[in-house]
């Protein structure tokens, strides 16, 4: 069995960036010469959230941000920023 592992690197500028990664991982899938297997994507960081979506714009521009603002609103007083004091509390909830 062979076993691959790469990495990639993405730099958002700020809260909600939504990245379409499905090019970057497509391209080190086909350079990998493995016909079949499955891949793992994961994310350092707490704050980060990994989904598979369709890449649509009105979802992904308009739709999933209202959707954050109602489930996760920044500027409210949640416990973990109580605990930790950094205030980025919406941001571990809006990466679930």
């Amino acid at each position: 069995m062979k076993i691959e592992t790469q990495s990639i690197q993405f730099t958002t500028r700020g809260r909600n960036e939504i990245l379409n990664i499905t090019d970057e991982v497509a391209e080190l899938l086909n350079s990998a010469e493995i016909k079949e297997g499955q891949v793992l994507v994961s994310a350092i960081g707490s704050t980060t959230g990994i989904t598979t979506l369709e890449y649509e714009p009105g979802l992904v521009k308009q739709d999933v941000h209202e959707m954050f603002e109602l489930f996760a609103p920044y500027g409210k007083n949640y416990r973990h920023n109580l605990t930790w004091g950094d205030d980025n509390g919406a941001s571990h909830l809006r990466s679930m």
